[in-house]
């Protein structure tokens, strides 16, 4: 890597932004009689506007041989490869760390090519995604918890309303006017439902084998079933969708989130682990 690499938006991107947001603004500046709401409101959209754009184009991962950076509004934060002594983040974001813990680098994982990012740092640095120090990959409790007290207040509404529709004399009409929201309610129920089934809650690194616990099974995979290994992403309206995906030897394939400490992270070591054991 001679030249340094620069990761961040494309200014016809931005640009494009930028002009959308422009004509939102001015559809809502121009639609109706001014008064002190509305033009509080177009205040509001103007400093976001212009906050977006700004924030959009100040964002930048900057890599070379010896060092890593990240930049942002509040300036830019550098590291060389060998002050990095531990990461942490959340999500599908990664932070690197100094030794006294004053500085940290962020790649945003919002930037074009944050794949090739997360490839670079783990060739760089590979001792600090060691499978013996994270042998044991847990998710989060949070998503189990709210997902299970959703599942609790949708059944709860459910049993509500069938009551409500038993003890009421014009069933009909109402049983008319509910069945459309709680079919909506009921799609998202098995979204969720199927949610918490099929991910994972804990990843086990058991020297050539790995073992992977689900909420009423688990999977256990050697290495040598492994092909590879891939730090993949799904392209969403929102955004990115980011995920591990492991190519199987018999053409399947297993798709992995949701674990601690971090995607990226997990990434690495399983990468480590089925190189190590492959």
């Amino acid at each position: 890597m001679n030249e340094p690499r620069i990761y961040k938006h494309s200014f016809a991107l931005t640009v494009i932004i930028l002009v959308m947001l422009v004509l939102i603004f001015a559809a809502l500046s121009f639609g109706g009689d001014w008064n002190g709401v509305t033009s509080l409101i177009a205040l509001s959209i103007f400093v976001l506007i212009i906050t977006i754009f700004v924030v959009t184009m100040t964002q930048k991962t900057i890599i070379s041989d010896d060092e890593i950076s990240s930049q942002s509004l509040f300036g830019i934060k550098t590291l060389h490869w060998s002050e990095i002594t531990r990461v942490s983040g959340r999500g599908d974001s990664i932070k690197l760390h100094n030794f006294d813990g004053d500085v940290t680098v962020a790649p945003s994982p919002g930037l074009p090519r944050y794949e090739e990012v997360i490839e670079i740092i783990g060739n760089k640095r590979p001792d600090l995604f060691n499978p013996r120090e994270y042998d044991e990959l847990k998710s989060g409790s949070f998503f189990l918890l709210a997902s299970l007290a959703f599942l609790v207040l949708f059944l709860s509404m459910i049993a509500g309303v069938g009551y409500f529709l038993y003890s009421s004399p014009d069933t009909a009409r109402l049983g008319s006017v509910i069945f459309a929201p709680l079919i909506v309610l009921f799609i998202v129920m098995v979204v969720f439902a199927g949610t918490i089934v099929f991910r994972p809650r804990s990843l086990t690194l058991d020297g050539k084998s790995m073992t992977i616990k689900y909420l009423f099974r688990e999977k256990t995979l050697l290495a040598d079933e492994i092909r590879s290994v891939q730090f993949a992403y799904q392209q969403s309206r929102n955004g990115k969708i980011f995920f591990v995906l492991l190519h199987l030897v018999n053409r399947k394939s297993l798709r992995l989130s949701g674990l601690n400490p971090n995607l990226p992270v997990v990434y690495l070591v399983l990468k480590n682990w089925h190189q190590q054991n492959s």
